[in-house]
């Protein structure tokens, strides 16, 4: 049994928060850690997901949030980047009002700046598998849903570009 046990993928495992000014517009940090834009989020052993969000949601942006419905869960292959599969959940973590918005603290030495940022402009900012996991959470909060994605995308879904995501919710 250890054989096959050991013989089992390791998976990396991650959990984000998709998080909202009443226009719409998605919360977005940029890690001082490493190039690019992120979603508040992350993950640490021994917890689960639900509570990492919490966790991370007070260390990142200062205060609680509860994460609300699940959004997305996205399973990737291991690639160079990243030699482990990973599954990634998106919990919808709600609208920030104009005093939750002007409370919002970032610890320096992870994060150096925030913005909100209209869905349909995000790309360029996130990376292409995180802006297609955000957009679909955007849609899905939209329809009432959750996706089951692969790499971003739907299983045998048509591979739509992240605008055309957002613009099918209509």
């Amino acid at each position: 049994m250890d054989a096959f046990l050991a013989s089992l993928p390791a998976v990396y495992v991650g959990v984000g928060g998709l998080i909202t000014n009443p226009a719409g517009e998605v919360l977005i940090v940029d890690p001082t850690y490493k190039p690019g834009w992120e979603i508040p989020g992350g993950m640490e052993a021994g917890e689960y997901p639900r509570e990492t969000l919490r966790r991370e949601l007070a260390e990142e942006i200062g205060f609680t949030l509860e994460p609300g419905r699940l959004l997305t869960v996205d399973f990737s292959l291991a690639r160079p980047a990243r030699p482990r599969p990973s599954i990634m959940y998106l919990y919808d973590c709600g609208t920030l009002d104009a005093a939750q918005q002007a409370s919002i603290t970032l610890p320096a030495e992870e994060l150096s700046e925030h913005r909100f940022v209209a869905p349909d402009a995000l790309d360029g900012l996130l990376p292409g598998r995180l802006l297609r996991r955000v957009v679909e959470a955007v849609r899905q909060r939209a329809l009432g849903g959750t996706a089951d994605q692969e790499n971003g995308f739907e299983p045998g879904a048509a591979r739509l570009a992240p605008r055309e995501m957002i613009e099918s919710v209509d």
